[in-house]
């Protein structure tokens, strides 16, 4: 963060601090709210190679196009001071950037600086924000360590911030299963765009996969989800309970339990055919507990098969104490800790 930087900062917040009244044109609020930031971000606005003053895209135009080797990479859109802006104007904003090939978009009233990314697929303008700043309200450290995302000379690594921009996006609101097949798609052509690797060592199945697993590891678990572990499920009548997570589950036996816990892990992109055959212990080497086809190694079937959500197959042929155990050892081969499972109505 450079020092030219920060004392800009201050000098706004100073001035909007001190004079309000004084920006209530947009021409004033460039000039003196606006322009002194971009001019410590290394734009130098009245460089026409750096910086084109009410530039024209198509039948319409903004207020500044921030240049790179005579072409726009930011599109600024500015209002006065306190002046909000509505849909239409960031709609505009987002065709603007599409119609120019600019990566990004910057609208501000000197107080307020948002900054977009409108190439970003499947989200919503909103949702592309990189970031949202108040130089009238936050520290002026703060900002300038976020400002300095535009700076002229790093400007082109920017969109290494793209990949936050869609996992905060999709956790927030597009973490949702019927969303995953597009959201997938998009994130792995950023990995490939961004790393060394071929199409070909980044599958989709497998970026599919990962996204599962984050959206499911627990990681985001609610308050009333905790407080839910405290408490054993209620046992329905002549039957029994399964609490995963949160999630509560009636079963009529243990073997419907282990049914129950293995579904709940495919459903989150564990337990696939890729890790069969799968074992839970070095005593059960000679026996698999879920495997393609309902066969042990030594070629006989299960004794008690139980069919799974994706095709597999589940051997439940075990006592109930057992059973748990293996529950309880399924979860934590797939990364869980022991505390989200609990049974009631069942005897050890």
């Amino acid at each position: 963060m450079s020092e030219q930087l920060l004392r800009a900062i201050k000098k706004v917040q100073s001035e909007i601090a001190q004079y309000p009244e004084a920006f209530q044109l947009e021409e004033q609020t460039i000039r003196s709210l606006i322009d002194p930031v971009l001019n410590a971000l290394g734009w130098r606005v009245n460089e026409v190679a750096r910086v084109r003053q009410q530039y024209r895209v198509g039948r319409g135009k903004v207020d500044m196009a921030l240049m790179r080797d005579n072409k726009p990479v930011v599109l600024v859109e500015a209002k006065a001071l306190g002046t909000g802006f509505g849909d239409d104007e960031m709609d505009q904003l987002r065709d603007y950037c599409y119609n120019e090939g600019a990566q990004t978009a910057l609208l501000t009233n000197g107080a307020e600086w948002r900054v977009y990314r409108p190439w970003l697929k499947n989200l919503t303008f909103e949702q592309r924000m990189l970031f949202a700043l108040r130089l009238d309200q936050q520290d002026a450290v703060d900002v300038a360590a976020k400002l300095s995302l535009l700076h002229h000379d790093k400007i082109e690594q920017l969109p290494k911030e793209d990949l936050r921009i869609l996992l905060d996006a999709y956790w927030d609101s597009y973490g949702k299963e019927e969303l995953l097949n597009a959201f997938s798609g998009t994130l792995r052509e950023f990995l490939v765009k961004w790393s060394d690797k071929s199409p070909g060592e980044i599958p989709a199945g497998k970026v599919k996969t990962w996204l599962r697993k984050k959206m499911y590891s627990g990681q985001f678990t609610t308050s009333t989800q905790t407080e839910q572990r405290k408490q054993p499920p209620p046992v329905p009548p002549g039957g029994y309970a399964v609490l995963i997570d949160g999630e509560r589950f009636a079963v009529r036996a243990m073997t419907e339990a282990m049914q129950c816990v293995a579904n709940w892990l495919i459903q989150r992109g564990h337990v696939t055919r890729e890790e069969c055959p799968i074992t839970l212990s070095d005593r059960t080497r000679n026996r698999y507990f879920i495997h393609t086809s309902p066969k042990h190694p030594d070629g006989n079937n299960f004794r008690s098969s139980m069919p799974l959500a994706n095709g597999l197959y589940l051997e439940a042929h075990s006592s109930r104490s057992q059973n748990i155990g293996y529950a309880y050892r399924l979860l934590a081969r797939c990364g869980y800790p022991k505390d989200i499972l609990q049974f009631a109505g069942f005897n050890g």
